[in-house]
Parts: structure tokens; C-alpha cells; sequence
């Protein structure tokens, strides 16, 4: 009894990581969406748009980060998935370099 009770706990563990990376990958292809929107724009209510929609997908992919590392209970010391890279307007030139992502909280 106590196996069988141990082995369904487990499955619905394994069930619901496989729904937090799956929205993981969703958080992904969203950023990398609003990456390139944010790059294509030239109206600047636009970009700020853009700029508050990429801030609100990076803390929800960190939140899905968090919430996969307390229901594996074990450290992280990589993230399981990275965002994209990120290519950020350079004021000198307006011209595009590449750049890491950073956790929402590197910028606070």
C-alpha cells in the first residue's frame, strides 16, 4: 500500500514539472517574441510597451525557475532552460550588440 501510495505521489510530481518546464518553454518563445518586437519598434509608447512586457515574461520565467527547483527539492546550480539572448539597443550608435539575459532583479 504504502508503494503504491509513494509511486502515485511521484508520477503526479513528474506530471507537474513536465507542466512547469512546458510553460517554461512557452515563457521562452514569448521572450524571444517580445525580443524582437521591442527591437522592431519605432514609436516610443510602443517600446515602452515592449520594455514592461519583456520585465513581467523575465519574472515569470524566474518564478517557473523557482517553482521547478521547490518541487525537485535539489539545487539548481544551472538553469534548467536560459531566455534567449538578448539584443539590446547600444546609445552610442543605435546600432544592436548581443547581451546575456539577466534575471528581473539584476536590474532593481
Amino acid at each position: 500500500m504504502q508503494r503504491k501510495s509513494n509511486r502515485k505521489r511521484q508520477g503526479q510530481r513528474q506530471e507537474e514539472r513536465q507542466v512547469l518546464l512546458d510553460a517554461l518553454e512557452r515563457t521562452r518563445v514569448l521572450l524571444t517574441q517580445a525580443h524582437g518586437d521591442f527591437n522592431a519598434a519605432s514609436d516610443p509608447d510602443l517600446t515602452e510597451s515592449y520594455i514592461y512586457e519583456i520585465k513581467a515574461l523575465q519574472a515569470r520565467y524566474g518564478y517557473l525557475l523557482r517553482q521547478i527547483k521547490e518541487l525537485s527539492g535539489e539545487e539548481l546550480t544551472q538553469p534548467l532552460a536560459r531566455p534567449p539572448e538578448t539584443k539590446k539597443r547600444d546609445s552610442s550608435g543605435g546600432t544592436l550588440r548581443q547581451g546575456p539575459w539577466r534575471p528581473i532583479s539584476a536590474y532593481q
